[in-house]
């Protein structure tokens, strides 16, 4: 799922919640550069299996909130980048990551007004 969505410039809105994302090791850039974007539905994601989603949302810089809270992640290894530039960004619930595997966190949260 490697970008898949990346610098799709007009996009506002997308449901995604119909995915079946418990077998995906790599969402890296997924949604990178989505300027437009404001929502995004995660809310059946599953990340079982996930092991990378550096640069995820970056430059999303229209994103206002995010519910990552049924996305449990026991192999995740790096979240770099993920939320750069989110400055839009007001709501975050990642209570279902799990990062006690992650090794790389650099810049997770940079430019991003939480």
């Amino acid at each position: 799922m490697e970008y898949m969505f990346t610098d799709c410039a007009a996009l506002e809105s997308v449901d995604v919640s119909n995915f079946n994302t418990k077998n995906v090791k790599y969402m890296n850039s997924m949604f990178s550069g989505c300027k437009k974007l404001t929502s995004v539905n995660l809310s059946n994601f599953r990340g079982d299996n996930l092991l990378e989603f550096s640069y995820g949302f970056e430059e999303c810089n229209s994103l206002i909130s995010l519910d990552f809270s049924k996305f449990n992640t026991p192999k995740l290894n790096s979240t770099k980048d993920l939320f750069s530039r989110c400055t839009s960004l007001v709501s975050l619930d990642l209570s279902g990551f799990n990062t006690s595997n992650v090794s790389s966190m650099e810049s997770t949260f940079f430019s991003a007004l939480l």
